[in-house]
């Protein structure tokens, strides 16, 4: 870094702050960046060279969120478009809290996305599967809302479920028929 003059280094400076945080369009912020790593390639400098001025290294923590297979992998990857390293660390109940280690600006933003993202699949995946499921019943050709509980039994018994065991379990005729319905739905499709 001894060769590179810190002109160039003060331009690649001037280049990432152009962001749309600091009012610049995102066509600008986008070409800014796109010369920013193109001077940085051209003089072969790291971003931590770049960006080796007096920014003080903080932690962003997320929330309380239970960890699945996919979570880890998507922090991962914002961890590493935020130029930040991420950690899980352990919560209560199989829960953990995903922090986001880096200079203040980019720790912030990768958090916020991080949750936006995470929230996003939650619900994008809750969708499908409903509309799958929707879509399985609808192509088994059941309307159970209009089949009478002798009906169902029936169902249950030519789909190998044992209902006398869910009777005994669930007294109550309408917990009995919805659960009826439940292990029905659950043998036909899963």
């Amino acid at each position: 870094m001894a060769q590179v003059s810190e002109k160039i280094i003060e331009k690649i400076r001037h280049l990432l702050n152009k962001t749309v945080a600091n009012g610049a369009t995102e066509d600008e912020a986008k070409t800014a960046m796109l010369m920013a790593q193109k001077l940085m390639a051209k003089h072969g400098l790291t971003m931590s060279e770049v960006t080796a001025v007096d920014n003080e290294v903080i932690h962003n923590m997320t929330d309380s969120i239970r960890r699945e297979w996919w979570v880890d992998s998507l922090s991962r990857i914002i961890s590493e478009n935020f130029r930040c390293r991420v950690y899980a660390m352990p919560g209560l109940k199989k829960t953990y809290h995903y922090v986001f280690l880096g200079f203040k600006e980019d720790s912030d933003i990768a958090k916020e996305v991080f949750k936006f993202a995470y929230k996003y699949i939650q619900h994008a995946s809750k969708k499908f599967l409903k509309e799958y499921k929707r879509r399985k019943e609808k192509e088994a050709g059941y309307n159970f809302k209009k089949m009478k509980l002798e009906e169902i039994e029936e169902l249950a018994w030519n789909k190998f479920i044992n209902y006398n065991d869910l009777r005994k379990l669930y007294p109550n005729e309408k917990i009995y028929k919805m659960r009826l319905i439940m292990e029905i739905k659950k043998g036909c499709w899963t």
